[in-house]
């Protein structure tokens, strides 16, 4: 059959499809670079047909034209989505997996689709556009997402784990309670995104830009987050325990009530930032802020006990109530003269 038969199929709605496909079984339709959207087809038929349900199985659909199309619980399994269009489409509930089956979805099109639940495990959608997409509850676990579009995306409840986000564009998602434990998302765009409740424990954020970002309660447990900007971000109650911070950026941050044992923060940048109540201590020389930016940082209560502060700069801090007992205070700056006078400086 020629292109423009399939089409006509199609137009026909799922029920004349499926009855050919079932009578056909060998045949795997190509559709490259077909164009099925509304706007492209005269009297915009296909759009007003309902391809829910369809058995779109192994056919070629790289390169076509499927905006608006209702594609809810259709068969899209080994089906090449090379390249397509599916702007605005609905996949709710389509089978786009199975085992041995990964879905091509590369540099697809699917800005404001819905994919609410749909299994995306394994599947290839590095540099597609999935900006504004419904992605509530899709398991898009060990995904290709490099340098996908995913701005301004619904993630919540999600799962990305062991997803490679590297150079992803998630600024302003939501990924509330979203499972991101070992993604990598190594210089990804985070900026403004919700990821309250997220798990990222042993993720790779290292150099991923996390400015204005809202991580209360997230587990970021045993995570690279060494040279990440957190700058603004939000880590209130958050867990942060084993976590590499080393170089990070985390100047006017909320860290207030976040738990930082056994973190490692040396060089890095505290200026201006909320420490209130933070939990470090009891780590001992596990936690170290040799050489930390913390001038105008509030420290009230915190304990420094044992801690390593040496070369760091708490110029203007917020010292009221805080411990210092046994810290290395060696070439710490700003520190005022009834601090010095209370404390032994260890190391000089």
């Amino acid at each position: 059959m020629e292109n423009f038969e399939y089409l006509t199929l199609l137009k026909q709605g799922s029920v004349e499809w499926n009855k050919w496909r079932y009578a056909n079984p060998s045949i795997k339709p190509d559709l490259h670079e077909a164009d099925l959207s509304c706007a492209d087809l005269s009297g915009a038929d296909l759009y007003k047909a309902n391809l829910s349900r369809a058995d779109l199985s192994g056919a070629n659909l790289s390169g076509a034209k499927l905006s608006g199309a209702d594609l809810s619980k259709a068969n899209l399994i080994g089906t090449d989505l090379h390249e397509t269009r599916f702007s605005g489409a609905n996949f709710h509930e389509a089978k786009l997996s199975w085992a041995g089956f990964l879905v091509n979805l590369h540099e697809a099109d699917l800005h404001d689709a819905n994919l609410n639940g749909v299994d995306l495990v394994g599947a290839d959608l590095g540099g597609a556009d999935l900006s504004e997409a419904d992605l509530v509850g899709t398991n898009l676990s060990r995904a290709n997402l490099s340098r996908t579009d995913l701005h301004g995306a619904d993630l919540v409840e999600s799962n990305l784990s062991g997803a490679d986000l590297v150079e992803a564009d998630l600024c302003e998602a939501n990924l509330s309670g979203a499972n991101l434990s070992g993604a990598n998302l190594r210089t990804a765009y985070l900026n403004g995104a919700n990821l309250s409740g997220a798990d990222l424990r042993g993720a790779n954020t290292h150099e991923a830009d996390l400015v204005g970002t809202n991580l209360s309660d997230a587990n970021f447990s045993g995570t690279n987050l060494s040279g990440t900007n957190l700058s603004r971000s939000n880590l209130n109650e958050a867990n942060l325990s084993g976590t590499d911070l080393q170089g990070a950026n985390l100047s006017e941050a909320n860290l207030s009530g976040t738990n930082l044992h056994g973190a490692k923060f040396s060089g890095a940048n505290f200026s201006g930032t909320n420490l209130y109540e933070a939990k470090i201590s009891g780590a001992g020389f596990l936690v170290s802020f040799h050489g930390a930016d913390l001038h105008d940082a509030n420290l009230s209560g915190m304990d420094f006990s044992g801690m390593d502060l040496s070369e760091a700069d708490l110029t203007g801090a917020n010292l009221i109530g805080t411990n210092f007992s046994g810290a290395n205070l060696s070439g710490t700056k700003g520190l005022p003269v009834e601090v010095t006078d209370l404390y032994k400086v260890v190391g000089s």
